[in-house]
């Protein structure tokens, strides 16, 4: 996950072009896109070690690029292209 981190972060290329394809996944709503957004980018075995703030010495997903490339593909989606931060962040924090 960490050198994932780094080259999203160093690659800006790399970071635009998988916004670009993980919106296509799509969904029907803000919900079901990121949580299909968030099941195609994290396994269960990660996904366990990640909450939004980083408790109990977990990973904090809200520091991580790869958030910004959720955030990004959420809005890629012409159903939620509108949506807020808040809103993508409520669902995530769920999710985890």
């Amino acid at each position: 996950m960490l050198e994932f981190e780094e080259k999203l972060r160093s690659q800006t290329d790399l970071k635009k072009s998988l916004i670009s394809y993980l919106g296509m996944i799509g969904g029907t709503n803000v919900k079901e896109t990121v949580w299909r957004l968030l099941s195609k980018t994290i396994n269960n075995t990660l996904a366990q070690q990640m909450n939004w703030t980083s408790v109990n010495g977990k990973i904090a997903f809200k520091n991580l690029t790869l958030k910004d490339v959720v955030f990004g593909a959420g809005r890629r989606n012409s159903l939620t292209s509108k949506v807020t931060d808040e809103e993508i962040e409520a669902i995530v924090k769920r999710w985890f």
